[in-house]
Order: structure tokens, then sequence, then C-alpha cells
């Protein structure tokens, strides 16, 4: 029917035949039931509307069923090991006692045709034959002493050609070639994988990121949703997201995350808007930001005057702010919005929670009090872990959102999640689980391509 509107002129192109090739499809059949019956009835009702199913296997036996037989009008039985397996294909046992290499039956429908064939093969030595060659003339002639012609002898050498490459390969070359001359290609029916290293600045261009005047956020990298056929800019919105925790047995991952949220935020942002307290307990490699304008300090392991002094400053801020946005709603959004004063956001970074927690017992003791209602009033707090137990239960219930890496075990997923998905990042370096709507696996972005 499309073909005919086309060629009447009433389609602007015409719609190609789609063919769906499925290779082993017994192995697919046994991993994914429910898919290879949703293929087979979509080739079923699609036959007629130029969708075709081809499927290939080399044990039939207890695979090819009555409804895959019965939905297919083509069948092609190179050689089997045994009749039984035949008669699955062609419900004759003619094709377990074939002997030739490349030999088949052709069955089409039931029986309406029946044919013994040879198929073709294309791993042969390709030799050019269109390249056009000289011809010299090498023959001498030899003649009496009257000048009578008496024989001539030839050069018989042959012109060698040699042999460039096998003959499917140079066939699939010629094909690209051409394809690539009239810049013709197939519709991609998913997207291509999010590279495993992706940087900052060309993500932003990429998705043309635009920063607003505070409204703090951080371009943290690319998400993948193949059920949408959609892949997007994952960004970290202080007040939105609010108080985070990412987990990785990998404490370099959770490094890569935090690198990349204060060179995004602090590159995008000024201090007025955003000021970073950060705990220390990993590397130490923090200790590069210490002199940022957004930065009021570092804390590294064993500073218990300066842990002491964060905290006695959170404590005291926390009721300040309180006090400053009781006429506009008790929200830091609100005053920021209807106040002509500014306010920076507090960001409190503990990296490595757990060695944390070990040197500072009564953490579990102050953080709750810290930690609740604190985005309301423009405090965000953001840890990292290396298990799904880092962080107890009364801390972790303030923490609405989160960012999973490598971790021990794949059920730690869902456990973390309050998922069933089992979805699983890919082993590369920055690849890891959030939640955006559903689980969707994303690659963090990097601030250099080392």
């Amino acid at each position: 029917k499309y073909q005919r509107q086309y060629h009447e002129g009433d389609l602007e192109e015409p719609i190609p035949h789609l063919f769906i090739i499925c290779d082993e499809f017994a192995e697919l059949k046994s991993q994914q039931p429910e898919f290879m019956d949703n293929l087979i009835s979509v080739a079923r009702i699609g036959r007629s509307l130029g969708v075709h199913l081809i499927l290939a296997t080399q044990k039939p036996s207890g695979v090819a069923n009555d409804q895959i037989w019965s939905n297919t009008k083509f069948r092609v039985c190179l050689k089997v090991q045994d009749e039984s397996d035949s008669k699955e294909m062609l419900k004759r046992p003619e094709a377990a006692s074939i002997k030739q290499a490349g030999r088949y039956y052709l069955q089409v429908g039931y029986d309406e045709l029946f044919e013994l064939g040879q198929s073709g093969w294309c791993g042969a030595k390709y030799y050019p034959s269109d390249k056009i060659v000289k011809q010299v003339d090498k023959s001498i002639n030899f003649i009496n002493d009257c000048g009578i012609f008496i024989k001539s002898v030839q050069d018989n050498s042959d012109i060698k050609i040699e042999a460039q490459g096998e003959q499917l390969a140079v066939i699939m070359k010629n094909i690209i070639e051409t394809a690539d001359k009239i810049n013709q290609r197939a519709k991609k029916l998913w997207l291509e994988n999010i590279p495993s290293i992706i940087l900052v600045d060309n993500t932003e261009k990429k998705y043309n990121f635009q920063p607003q005047k505070f409204v703090v956020e951080a371009v943290m990298g690319e998400y993948d949703a193949p059920e949408n056929q959609e892949q997007g800019l994952v960004t970290y919105n202080y007040l939105e997201h609010g108080n985070t925790i990412v987990y990785s047995t990998d404490s370099t991952e959770n490094e890569m995350f935090l690198n990349t949220l204060l060179y995004s935020t602090t590159k995008n942002h000024t201090a007025d808007e955003i000021n970073f307290y950060i705990i220390d307990y990993g590397s130490e490699s923090f200790r590069k930001y210490e002199k940022l304008p957004h930065v009021g300090g570092i804390i590294f392991n064993e500073e218990f005057e300066k842990y002491n002094n964060l905290l006695k400053l959170l404590f005291e801020e926390m009721p300040r702010r309180k006090k400053l946005f009781a006429n506009y709603g008790g929200e830091y959004l609100s005053y920021i919005k209807n106040s002509q004063k500014k306010l920076p956001i507090i960001a409190v970074i503990i990296n490595n929670f757990d060695a944390f927690n070990a040197s500072n017992p009564n953490a579990y003791d102050v953080l709750p009090e810290l930690v609740r209602d604190s985005a309301r009033y423009g405090i965000v707090y953001i840890f990292t872990g290396s298990a799904t137990n880092s962080v107890s239960g009364r801390i972790s219930q303030n923490f609405t959102n989160m960012y999973a890496y490598k971790l021990k075990d794949s059920s730690d997923y869902g456990y973390l999640f309050n998922s069933k998905s089992r979805l699983v990042p890919r082993n590369i370096d920055g690849r890891g689980i959030l939640n955006n709507g559903s689980l969707h696996e994303f690659q963090t972005a990097s601030i250099v391509e080392d």
C-alpha cells in the first residue's frame, strides 16, 4: 500500500521494509521468553506491513515450536545433528542426511516448494577485475633475408593482481563508501551509549546550560533512559534536591562526584550565592579548594578544634536564619525572592562519613538536629559513604536525594532506592545510578580528560 502510494505521488518517500534479525534465538527464548513471544507477535501482525522476522539457531529442538513454525513461511535448514532437529524445522527428516558443506533444504509454506540448494561462500580472496591494465606488445617477429614473416614469439608471462582482502569485507566496504557518498543511513532504533569520559564544560555546551543568579545548581553529567530512548542532563540543585548521600565502595568515585560538584558550582556561581564547609576524611585531596572565596574552611582528620568551631557556627546560624525568614514564610527561597537582602546557601560536605563517624562518636547526637529541616533555611548537607549502612537511619531519613556507584551487592541498589529494579551500573569509572522519576544509569562528568 505504501509503495503504491509512493509511486502514485501521495508519499514523499517510500517506506522501507524492516527486517528484525535474531541470531541464536534459542538463547534469547530461554533468557527472555516474554520478549521472544512479543517479537513473534509483532512479526505475525506486521508481515503485511513490511515487518519481517529472521530467526537463526543451531539447535531447533524444543525451541522452534508450533507457533514459530506456523508463523514462518520460508524455512532454510542446513545440516542438523539428527532427524528430530530436521523434523522440528521442516516436518521432514532429509536435512539430517546432508553431507556437503553449505547445502540446505528450502521449504516454502507447507511444501509449496521443497528444494535442495547450495549457499554461496563470500570468504574467498578478492581479486579486482575492474582495473584497467595497459597492454604492451612484447612479441618478437622473425623474418627471413627477403623480409618475409616467418614466425612470432609472444611474452606469455601473466599479469599478477594481488588479492585485496576477502570478498565479504570488500563488498561491505563498497556498500559503506556508497552510503557515505549519497548520505543514506538506516534509522537507528536506539541511542549511542554515553561515553565513559565526558567533560563538564562540553556537557554544558551540549545541553546549552545557562546558570541563573541565586538558582544554585551544578552540572553533574548525563543520564540514559533507554525505555524512553532519551538521554539528558544531570544537574544537582542545592535547594530542590536538598540533603544528599553518595554511596560507593570506591572512594575515588565519591571524590570524583564532589570534585565535579565543586568545580561546576564555583565556576558558575559566586561566593555571595553559596559557601562551602568541607570535612575531608578521605585522601585530603580537597585541600586544593582551600583558597577559593566560596570555601569557608576545610577540616581534616583529627582537627577537632576546627570541627567544634564548625558545629558552633551551624548551631548559631540555624536560629539566626529562622529569625530572618520569619516574615517571609520561614523559608530561604521566599526570603531570597522577596527581600532586598541576599544570603548565601551553606553547603556542608562530609567526605568518607565512615571514617568521620569513627573519629567523632558524638556525630550521631548532634547531626540529626542539624540536618532536620536544614534545606528549608538554605543549609544543605552532602555526605559520601562506602556502604548502605554508612549513615544511620536517624540521619539518613532526613536525606531525600542519593546517588549510588559501585556497591558490594547488586541487591543494595534496590534497597537504597526502594525499588524492585535490577539495574546495576556498568563497570566504568563514574558510572552510577540515580532516581529522576525512575532509576536510570548516569555518567559523572569530569573536570579534565585525565
